[in-house]
Parts: structure tokens; sequence; C-alpha cells
């Protein structure tokens, strides 16, 4: 109890100074006990079974919540209600133990927020995956996390910790908080244009805005961007758009004064003109592009050497001997090996074809698997040793920055990309990530994004498409976009993860293609090496087949996706049966999905602008009908498919 108290004095000692955002939870150690007549507990209510209150279960002997079952069911959350504001984002976390925690599909003990509007209608929730596995038995851990914004409408907001339903085991939770997060109206001012620099075209600028809806109506501010035009003239253009979250401009770089300049964006009240914050970017409009062994054009298409490249790689470690002469006999082109690969070794893979994707994302104070770093002046010598040394070679595609960082990181992560762009102009960074519904914050960290969905067996396969999805849209689509689909078994990693079998080719295939309709302009594959490991009945000897024959798929159809002709509109009636197409060679090639969640078939009309004289089926099921204007599919749950159409 006394360093509970002292605890309680720091905090309001540091509260007092300011030093601390607004604490929302009250009696977050779940002290004191639980009333003997009411069975309710301050600020908590009453406790739902099976959880229960443990009076010295706590981290340092004070009160825990705490949770047992023994057979699998559902439960009632203990909740509490929490000031929060619609378009904020807040700060929590949780002290978690547990012991045990068992069950399909498992996901953990956790918690997290659920919001109401005026109706009492739920209209959103939030959580990240919750503490589990056999690793973390018996350690108290603390379980942190950063919201999305509150959903517009909130008007009730509760908070408590859980364990999901349908999960056997043991667990305490203590010392619950939530605080808002401190973010400025006005935040980063980004481009389109690759490394914000470009000859012609059109450059769109986006302005990244954290704004109250309810507090300040978008209506009663004004937005301007502010640059030099081609005269030399100093100009001042309100935005295209402004909503809660950004403005956007965009303009004719032909439009703008060749060279370097700075582009602002101001944000201010209409009334008073009071000003919310501006940020600047600069801005190149070159003559002709700067040379480049590898940059990303304005399609997100990657350029090697001046011609279009989709990477179609895998992940691995090291890669010599037979298993290099067995990625060489295969139809990936790429390789991001974790291992900190010599110059020797990667003359070898690109003796074979293959390029490299270099690993930086251990450069970091702390982390364990690159112990020779230990202040932040080792992680700048690290990295610029590495670069001076490796950026001239010519099987060099990309430097790897961030492999699942949080984004606590997202001011290191910016100067790192901007240390990698001054030391290497000619190559770019790429960041993979599973965080995405806070890609957003990440936006200005990267290159090249992607994310990583790993669905197989715990979640629904549609996951592939929703993570493209929200990648692209959490970068407004201006980001080059190489997505990492699975092609390894979870049961390498325990069997906390339910598994009982690697994806299937089927599954497999269903990934990648949900990446690349969700926008993907690149496939890495986790992972190369770990189809060594022997598991489930498998080995590579089984694995390693598949895996090539779904890559021998995507490699035919590289030639259509590189093109950037213009295509006809295509429509589909159902948002997760999305579309994309391609232009090539006087044929329109139609790539669709089934992504609709819970094993749905789809059987429906795709919409051709232009209509349709012939299809060919390229693979998947052959249409069931094709008049004039409509591709009548019928499509297996998560099935892909592509049409060729004249």
């Amino acid at each position: 109890m006394k360093k509970k108290l002292q605890m309680m004095i720091l905090v309001t000692t540091l509260s007092s100074m300011g030093l601390m955002g607004e604490e929302l939870v009250v009696n977050p150690g779940f002290e004191p006990a639980a009333d003997d007549k009411t069975g309710e507990l301050r600020a908590w209510g009453k406790i739902p079974a099976p959880y229960r209150l443990l009076p010295r279960g706590g981290r340092n002997g004070t009160a825990a919540l705490y949770f047992e079952r023994k057979e699998p069911g559902s439960q009632d959350r203990l909740l509490q209600e929490v000031k929060v504001k619609p378009g904020l984002k807040y700060k929590y976390h949780c002290w978690i133990k547990i012991e045990d925690i068992a069950g399909s599909k498992t996901d953990g003990a956790s918690a997290g927020f659920l919001y109401f509007d005026k109706n009492g209608r739920k209209i959103g929730s939030h959580a990240r995956p919750g503490v589990k596995g056999s690793k973390r038995n018996g350690k108290w851990l603390c379980h942190a996390g950063t919201t999305r914004p509150v959903p517009a409408g909130t008007v009730k907001a509760f908070f408590g910790p859980f364990v999901h339903d349908g999960l056997t085991g043991k667990a305490w939770f203590d010392d619950l908080m939530v605080q808002p997060v401190d973010e400025k109206p006005v935040d980063v001012l980004l481009s389109s244009a690759y490394r914000n620099g470009a000859v012609d075209g059109h450059v769109t600028f986006i302005a990244l805005l954290n704004l109250l809806t309810n507090d300040t109506p978008i209506a009663s501010l004004r937005g301007t961007f502010s640059y030099c035009d081609s005269e030399g003239r100093q100009r001042e253009v309100a935005a295209d758009s402004i909503a809660f979250d950004e403005a956007r401009l965009t303009v004719d770089v032909k439009s703008l004064k060749p060279g370097e300049q700075d582009v602002e964006f101001r944000l201010v009240r209409k009334d008073d003109m009071r000003s919310l914050g501006s940020v600047t970017l600069k801005f190149t409009r070159f003559d002709t592009l700067p040379k480049r062994h590898v940059h990303i054009d304005p399609y997100g298409r990657t350029i090697v050497n001046g011609k279009p490249f989709f990477p179609l790689g895998v992940f691995a470690g090291k890669v010599s001997g037979e298993k290099l002469e067995t990625l060489a006999d295969s139809p990936f082109n790429c390789v991001m090996s974790y291992e900190h690969l010599s110059r020797d070794e990667i003359d070898a893979l690109y003796g074979k074809g293959i390029y490299t994707i270099y690993n930086l994302c251990n450069a970091w104070v702390g982390d364990k698997t690159n112990p020779t770093i230990r202040t932040k002046a080792d992680e700048e010598h690290w990295i610029r040793s590495k670069v001076a040394s490796l950026k001239d070679h010519p099987g060099l595609l990309a430097w790897y920055t961030n492999d699942e960082k949080p984004s606590s990181m997202r001011d290191q992560l910016i100067a790192r990309r901007n240390l990698l762009e001054r030391l290497d102009p000619g190559h770019p960074t790429w960041s993979v990530l599973f965080q995405v519904l806070e890609m957003r914050s990440y936006f200005p960290t990267v290159d090249v994004i992607g994310s990583d969905p790993y669905p197989v067996p715990m979640y629904d396969l549609n996951t592939g498409f929703n993570y493209a999805k929200m990648t692209r849209d959490g970068t407004c689509g201006m980001r080059a976009f190489w997505q990492v689909p699975q092609i390894f078994d979870w049961a390498i990693y325990g069997e906390d993860h339910g598994s009982t079998a690697p994806p299937t080719l089927f599954e497999m295939r269903s990934l990648a293609w949900q990446s690349i309709v969700g926008g993907a302009n690149g496939l890495v594959f986790f992972s190369f090496g770990r189809l060594y490991n022997k598991i489930n009945g498998h080995s590579f000897e089984t694995r390693w087949p598949d895996v090539k024959y779904m890559g021998e798929e995507i490699r035919r159809y590289i030639p259509a996706m590189l093109s950037v002709e213009k295509t006809p509109v295509v429509s589909t009636p159902n948002p997760y049966v999305p579309v994309r197409t391609w232009r090539h060679e006087g044929k329109t090639y139609l790539l669709v999905v089934n992504a609709q969640k819970d094993k749905k078939r789809f059987d429906g009309a795709i919409a051709v602008e232009g209509g349709i004289s012939k299809v060919d089926t390229g693979f998947g099921p052959a249409p069931t009908k094709a008049d004039s204007a409509l591709l009548h599919v019928s499509l297996a749950p998560y099935e892909p498919a592509m049409y060729i159409l004249d």
C-alpha cells in the first residue's frame, strides 16, 4: 500500500505541474474493496461473473480485477463511463497478467472502449489484440495503445478490461489509465510527388489536421496554401477541400516556380482570422528528374534503372548455397533478409537476378537483435556506414526501415526517413506495419508502405483486402504500396495460435490477389525462411511447389499490371467484391475478388464502360454470362478471377 500511495502522490504532483494529461479513469487500481452489501466497486459498479475482486492480487500487493474460467463461454464486461470528445485520440494502458489463457482463435486479455450515440446505439469500439501465449504466463505486462479519433456522434463512451469470449484460464488486471492525446490542429504537410519533386503532371498537397468537429465546425475555418507560381508571383489559394483530418490542394506542376520552394498551409478562424497553425514543405519543380537507381513514379510503380518493376519477393534469413539456387529457380525477384547481408552476399543474389531490400529496421537503441548499437550516436553511425558501403550496389532495391515499430516513435521514424533521403537519394525506404488502424500516423514516415495480413487460421480470410484498403486509405493513395501476405504456418510460433495446418494454395492465392485488387504495386511474402520449419505434417518440399505456383501466376500478369494505359470504368454492386483493371496491348485485364466475410458466395454482374465484345478467362471460373455492358460472374468465398476483355 505504501508504494501505491507514493505512486498516487507522484501522479498528483505531475498533474498539478502540467506534466501529465487529464486522467479519465476513476479508481484505476480497483480500490477500495467492493461494498459487502451491494457488491459494487467504486466508480465501476457491480462486478459481473466470472470476474471478481482480489484484494491483494495486484502488482504491488494491492487490489486487482481477477478473471477465471474453466469452461469456454461468454461474459459481460466491467466498464466505466469515461468523458471523451469526438475527434480526439486517447492513449491508454492496463497492466495485465495471465495464466493459461486458451481457446480456439485466441485473442487474449485486453482493455478497450465502446462508443454509443444519443439513441444508445453502439457506433464504434477500439481494442488492441490481447495478451496471450504461454511465454507470457505469470508476468505483469503493460498493455498500451492509442485510439483512433473518437467517432463523430459519440455521446457516451465506456472503457474497461476484459477477456475475450470463448476463452478459459486466468487473468489479473490492475492500474488502468486513459488520457487525451495532445495533438496540434495542424500537423504536417505532405505531397503526392515522390520525395516532393516532379517535372510535370499534377501534384496534390495534403495537410494532416487534428480538428474537433463538434468544437470547431469545418465551416468556420479557412485553409489556404501559399506558393510561388511560374511567373515568380507569391500566391495564396484556398484549399480544394477541408475535413476534420486533412486539407487538400491539387495544382499543375508547371504552374509552380522552377526549382525548390517552400509551400505553406495555414489554417485560421474566419470570424477573427486567429491562426490555428501553419506548416511548410519544401517542394522542387525539376526540369528533368534527378538520376536515381530506384524511384517511385506518379502511378506508384517502382522504377529500376528507368524501367517499371513489380517487386515479387520473399522475406528470409540467409540465402546462400542450395537456398540461393532454389530461390533463383523461382518467379521471385527480390528478397528482404533479416540478416545484415555483406556486399558479397548481395552480389550473389544479384547474380541470380534477385534484388535485395536491405534490413535497417533494427538500428535502434535497445533492439536486442543489434547489440552493437548502445547509444543514439551509434544508431546514426551504423546507418551511415551501411548506406555508404552499399548505396552504389546495382542489386540494392530499397532500405527496410520499420518492422512494426509503434506510432509513438513517429518523430524518430520521420527523422530516420529524412536521414536516409539525404544519405541515399537513389533508393526508397520501405515500412511494414500491422497497425493498419493507425496508418495516418505513419504517413509522413515512409516512401513505400506495406502491411502484413496473416489471418490463417485465426481470422476471416478477407483480412487480406481489409488490410490493403486500410493501408491505401490511410496514406491517401499517395504512397507506393508493397504488401506482405502470409505463406507461413502460425504453428511455428506455438500452439497459442490454434493452427493445425498451413495456408492452402487457395488461401495464399486469395490473400495475394486481395492485396493487388486493394492497390498493392508489389508483394513480398512472409516468409521463405519459415517454409523450412517442419510443422503440422508439412515440410519445405511439400509447401514450396504451391508457393512457386502462386508466384508464377502473379508473374504472368506483371506486364499488364505495370501498364498505365487508360482503362474503361468498371463498377461492382458490392464494395467487398472489389475490381481493378489494367489496359495492355489492346486488351483490358479485369481482376475481381470475392472479399466478402463469413464465406459468402457472390453471384452478380460487373458493369464495364464501353461494352464487351469478347471475354477470355485468365484464371478463376468462366463468366456465367457476358452481354453488351455486363459481366456476370459466380465466385466462391474469397475466390479471385482474372478476365481479359476485348
